[in-house]
């Protein structure tokens, strides 16, 4: 191994050193909403002010694991603020899940051109698509910095007044990544984003990054016989305080909305380190 490699991997091992110590601040914790999980959070559940990514391909419980966690943010008061791009969010729902609708904010992208953005996208073909995307990440940079919706975001994690910033979010720049932890670090706000696989390979802020996977009756999970139990797979993908790899499968009751443990889910027994995703903007890329 030349000395190149020597300083690349002794670099590598002081981070994950780094992101295996708890966080200052750790000992005010939340509740994630489930017993489960919180076994394999440090403190038992969730740093005020870090951020949380719920990494996932769609309609895997992802949504509804991170309002929990929204909600035990917000019982001791403050406001909730939802992001809610794709107009989906639905008021009696969270309310029935105990949520406070009474202080909670939905934050919606009204304007012209995010409005003919969601058309066009609906309405290119297969043939055109790869250009369009092409020409989106060519001026991806700019557009971000010019971003009314994100700098939103942002200012609503700054608020002292807000407990919780939760909702659906495209994968975006690390340099806004960045920006939003430095906010809710600053106002002890909780961030949790549901996102999209593609933000895995993307260099994260985030505090804890779970990956989440739904389950079919080939995976042979057990849970407690009931029709209509969603089974769900959480991996521990990163988290400040301990090390990656843990994982636990759990069983959304799609009536009651119960979550249980499966009887035979486990963590494995030789744990991941710490992928060190956490990378300064400016080393990473250049500016726009």
């Amino acid at each position: 191994m030349n000395s190149k490699n020597k300083l690349i991997e002794g670099l590598r091992d002081r981070i994950r050193s780094v992101e295996a110590r708890p966080r200052v601040g750790l000992e005010q914790s939340i509740s994630s909403g489930c017993v489960a999980i919180d076994r394999l959070l440090p403190a038992g559940g969730y740093g005020r002010g870090s951020l949380v990514q719920w990494i996932t391909s769609g309609g895997n419980g992802a949504d509804y694991l991170s309002l929990l966690a929204a909600k035990e943010a917000c019982r001791e008061g403050g406001s909730l603020v939802v992001i809610d791009q794709a107009n989906q969010f639905f008021p009696p729902t969270a309310a029935a899940m105990g949520l406070p609708i009474e202080r909670t904010v939905i934050l919606r992208d009204t304007s012209p051109k995010a409005v003919q953005t969601k058309a066009d996208q609906a309405s290119r073909t297969m043939a055109d698509a790869k250009t369009a995307d092409s020409q989106t990440a060519t001026n991806r940079a700019k557009s971000l910095e010019d971003n009314d919706f994100l700098w939103s975001i942002d200012q609503a994690l700054r608020c002292p007044a807000v407990a919780a910033v939760w909702g659906a979010l495209d994968t975006i720049d690390a340099r806004w990544f960045r920006r939003f932890q430095l906010s809710a670090e600053s106002s002890g706000c909780l961030g949790l984003f549901v996102q999209p696989l593609s933000a895995a390979s993307v260099p994260t802020w985030a505090d804890v990054q779970w990956l989440v996977k739904g389950l079919s009756s080939a995976d042979r999970v057990s849970f407690e016989p009931d029709r209509n139990e969603q089974p769900v797979r959480l991996t521990l993908s990163r988290c400040r305080g301990t090390f990656a790899g843990k994982t636990v499968c759990l069983g959304i009751n799609t009536v009651t909305g119960d979550v249980q443990e499966a009887r035979d889910s486990h963590e494995p027994t030789n744990r991941l380190p710490v992928v060190p995703q956490l990378a300064h903007p400016a080393a990473s890329r250049q500016p726009a």
